[in-house]
């Protein structure tokens, strides 16, 4: 898979092996990504297939049932609390550290002449345009997915922990459409916003 950038740095050859912290955290992630994000793809089709079997729950349909069981048997482990607030913590935290990676917090003060809110690739550091080329585009997928996927599930989970990192860093990338070559990933940063910052009415 790609990088945000869609390029590769030839420095990333010669760097140092990463340290225990850094091999755990992309072990766990990596382990999200093989296990609770494929699990979130299905429950999505859990959901979409119960919905077609609807009317039939009344009747006893055998088809409907069914998907209402599967659906059941999916809740219990996926929206587990204690799963849910593991995937959580990851995620605010690994929001956190790329925001501060890349420098979100300077958007605040940061303005463009002519009063365009978008910034043009020239006014990134070569610092953080070396990190867009390092950072995995399905791992910033992966932190939007699990995001949607507990909003619409358990969005009262949210209030628990500290959101403005994952806002500082949805407002870099979408101030910065050259940065994100995937369309799928920019409309996730639009849900996000939508489904966790926006008040309900």
């Amino acid at each position: 898979r790609g990088r945000l950038l869609g390029t590769e740095d030839p420095a990333a050859a010669a760097a140092p092996e990463y340290n225990f912290i850094s091999q755990s955290f992309f072990l766990c992630w990596r382990a999200v990504h093989l296990g609770v994000i494929s699990e979130v793809s299905q429950y999505r089709n859990h959901i979409r297939r119960l919905h077609h079997f609807h009317a039939g729950l009344a009747t006893g349909d055998n088809q409907s049932v069914q998907a209402l069981i599967i659906k059941m048997l999916t809740d219990v482990y996926m929206l587990s609390p204690a799963l849910v607030k593991d995937l959580l913590d990851f995620t605010v935290g690994a929001c956190s550290s790329l925001s501060n990676l890349l420098g979100c917090g300077e958007d605040a003060s940061s303005s463009s002449d002519a009063g365009d809110w978008t910034l043009p690739r020239s006014a990134c550091s070569p610092v953080v345009l070396r990190l867009l080329t390092q950072i995995p585009e399905h791992l910033v997928t992966d932190l939007m997915e699990i995001l949607l996927f507990v909003a619409k599930t358990q969005p009262s989970t949210l209030c628990s922990v500290d959101l403005s990192s994952v806002l500082a860093l949805a407002v870099f990338f979408l101030r910065r459409p050259w940065a994100v070559t995937s369309p799928h990933l920019r409309a996730r940063f639009g849900q996000v916003l939508y489904y966790i910052f926006l008040p309900v009415a």
